[in-house]
């Protein structure tokens, strides 16, 4: 498996090879404009030459110093001007040399000669000598005598210039590289250091240490992650703790009746007890225990994302309270009491897991049940977007001490079951994006379950 780079190597190589690539360019484009500008200015300059010789030309200079002469009369007119020049005849032949560049006026005209210049159209050419390019350009001296002057600058001297530029450029660059290379390295560490400690945070949460840790990073997103991670650590604390308590609490709840099971089936071995007085208490906690381990597994399975995950289906609510109604009614008529149901708006639709939202309303009935005197009244209502289904019994409600806590898992309050039945209930709803209230009337308590509607 091929190892995997680190941020720091990353931003290192993205932002020196970006950095390196912008130079290049610049180096690249500087050539090329270099070499641009040797040629435009050598071949201004021949034409500047030019202009001045034709300018003065005619003026009766000695014969034996007329090349020189031209030479400083182009030098006269720019002082900067390397143009040099010769005079030659038609044929290109060298009628009179410049003493002072013998040998590349020589090298320029067998150049010109073998380039095939034409002296008459007094044209820039280009011409390419061992010594390196030129440009040449001719002037007619005299129109009875066919004598021209052939004048020639070194294109290479020019570009040799931007050569050695091209090279101060080229330790720039790599200088700018380095303190490049420096500065990334600086930037990236302030950058790495900090994910390295949320980095330590995780591991610390993922290994079951919750502590609060606060790094107080001046970056906002750093600093928005060190909170998302402790307010990560504090959920997975109190989840920790939640489960410890819920397994503590199945423990005991589990203990009761197998405890009550193994004491009666030995009192039947011993004889105290006789198999029929021992036989409907046996059963009797059988039935809780297994109401107990179902609704669990059931909490289980509605609170767990992965497998077994019911998908919502889109449901009449008059259907699901006249189901949940359907399923509770031996229980009402076990116990005598009462069960009305006053549907207010019918048709109203809401998305749900119906198993889910039936066990809810299912203990909240078996609930009303258990406390009520003699009757329990059902009522469905639309209340802005939601569906309001309102459960009331007429006991004598939820004592003060009780109600705020008689949605938490396994709190039992007044001859309460095991405490799962309404957490269950709560889960459900909640997980709808409903809610479920607990209150009394006056005459009794009334749950009040709100679900969304579509």
């Amino acid at each position: 498996m091929m190892a995997k780079r680190g941020i720091r190597t990353k931003i290192l190589v993205y932002f020196s090879a970006a950095m390196a690539l912008v130079l290049i360019m610049v180096a690249v484009a500087f050539g090329l404009a270099g070499r641009q500008y040797s040629i435009n200015e050598a071949k201004r300059q021949l034409e500047d030459a030019y202009v001045t010789i034709s300018s003065r030309n005619g003026m009766g200079m000695g014969r034996g110093m007329r090349s020189m002469e031209y030479s400083m009369m182009i030098r006269q007119g720019n002082v900067l001007s390397d143009v040099d020049a010769i005079i030659v005849d038609k044929d290109l032949d060298i009628v009179q040399e410049n003493t002072l560049t013998d040998r590349s006026a020589r090298i320029v005209a067998e150049a010109a000669k073998d380039s095939g210049v034409l002296l008459e159209e007094s044209e820039t050419t280009r011409v390419s000598t061992s010594d390196g390019a030129y440009f040449v350009k001719s002037a007619k001296l005299s129109d009875t005598a066919d004598e021209y002057l052939l004048m020639y600058i070194s294109i290479t001297k020019f570009q040799g210039i931007t050569d050695r530029f091209q090279g101060i450029l080229r330790l720039v660059i790599l200088f700018a590289l380095a303190i490049t290379v420096a500065f990334v390295l600086f930037l990236s560490k302030g950058i790495v250091e900090p994910i390295y400690k949320l980095q330590g945070l995780s591991r610390r949460i993922g290994n079951g240490d919750f502590t609060h840790e606060d790094f107080n990073f001046s970056e906002k997103e750093l600093a928005d992650l060190n909170v998302s991670l402790n307010e990560a650590s504090a959920k997975l604390s109190d989840y920790n703790e939640a489960q410890k308590t819920f397994f503590q609490n199945v423990s005991h709840e589990l203990k009761t009746p197998l405890t009550s099971i193994e004491g009666y089936a030995e009192g039947i071995k011993y004889g105290v007890f006789t198999p029929e007085e021992a036989s409907d208490v046996i059963v009797a906690e059988s039935e809780k225990l297994n109401r107990l381990v179902e609704d669990i597994l059931f909490l289980s399975k509605m609170e767990s994302r992965g497998e077994g995950h019911q998908e919502m289906t889109r449901s009449f609510l008059d259907d699901i309270v006249m189901e949940s109604i359907d399923r509770t009614a031996t229980f009402f008529r076990k116990s005598g009491r009462e069960l009305s149901i006053n549907v207010l708006e019918k048709g109203m639709k809401a998305d749900v897991v119906t198993e889910e939202i039936l066990r809810a309303l299912d203990n909240i009935l078996n609930n009303a049940a258990r406390y009520s005197k003699s009757k329990v009244q059902v009522s469905l209502t639309k209340e802005g977007a939601f569906g309001a289904i309102r459960i009331r019994d007429d006991g004598d409600g939820i004592s003060e001490k009780d109600l705020p806590h008689i949605f938490e898992r396994f709190y039992k309050g007044r001859s309460g079951s095991h405490g799962i039945g309404l957490s269950i209930a709560t889960t459900a709803v909640e997980k709808h994006g409903g809610t479920i209230e607990a209150g009394n009337t006056g005459n009794g308590a009334v749950f009040t379950v709100k679900l969304p509607l579509v």
